[in-house]
């Protein structure tokens, strides 16, 4: 709880904070398919037919093309940068990398991360885990912000024996959804996922008149 001075007579500035856990319904994954070849475009076409696959790996999951976006797609020489090196400084090829983003149901990451390696999905960046509808917990947080500003108001009130009679002004902050940031094991039969709680915060500004 912080407080702050007055600015005038019988008034009390208090910021009140409220968070609530809850499980996770969502998680975000994150695939790269890296390929590389002589050519540019040899990789860029192994990239595309593996890039393909784990995209129809994924739907055969039960995930529509909404839940699937590609993020991201680079075309890189490959450099031979060993000083001693006969070709050193000269391109030896080229290396693809596409970008490809997945939403799956919590309950379903394990199978959509085993698909989308097997059909070769060679790099990941881990899992995100948010709520899909943060309406009502977000709802949940404000409520419990203003009652932990009343609260405080209340003490500090009794403390100095006046009594909160009304709101004079109030601001709220949203914070949003911590997500949980988590590696990919990359096991076989179904990788097991622990998705845990995500934490869904909500901070009020509070002016109370006094008397």
């Amino acid at each position: 709880m912080k407080t702050k001075p007055a600015t005038t007579m019988g008034t009390l500035t208090v910021t009140g904070e409220g968070e609530i856990k809850v499980r996770p319904d969502l998680a975000t994954l994150d695939f790269d398919v890296l390929t590389e070849a002589k050519t540019a475009q040899e990789a860029s076409r192994m990239n595309a037919e593996k890039a393909a696959a784990v995209i129809a790996a994924l739907k055969a999951q039960g995930l529509a093309s909404a839940d699937l976006q590609t993020v991201g797609y680079d075309v890189l020489p490959v450099i031979d940068d060993a000083e001693k090196s006969p070709t050193h400084g000269k391109i030896l090829g080229y290396r693809v990398l596409s970008q490809l983003r997945a939403r799956v149901d919590v309950d379903r990451t394990g199978q959509a991360i085993d698909a989308a390696i097997d059909a070769g999905a060679n790099l990941t960046t881990g899992i995100r885990y948010s709520v899909k509808d943060e309406t009502h917990v977000r709802a949940r947080a404000l409520k419990a912000a203003v009652k932990a500003a009343r609260r405080d108001a209340d003490a500090i009130a009794e403390s100095i024996a006046v009594k909160i009679k009304s709101v004079e002004a109030i601001e709220a902050n949203m914070g949003g959804a911590p997500v949980m940031f988590r590696e990919l094991a990359m096991a076989k039969s179904v990788t097991p996922v622990e998705p845990g709680t995500v934490s869904i915060s909500a901070t009020v500004r509070v002016v109370f008149r006094y008397a």
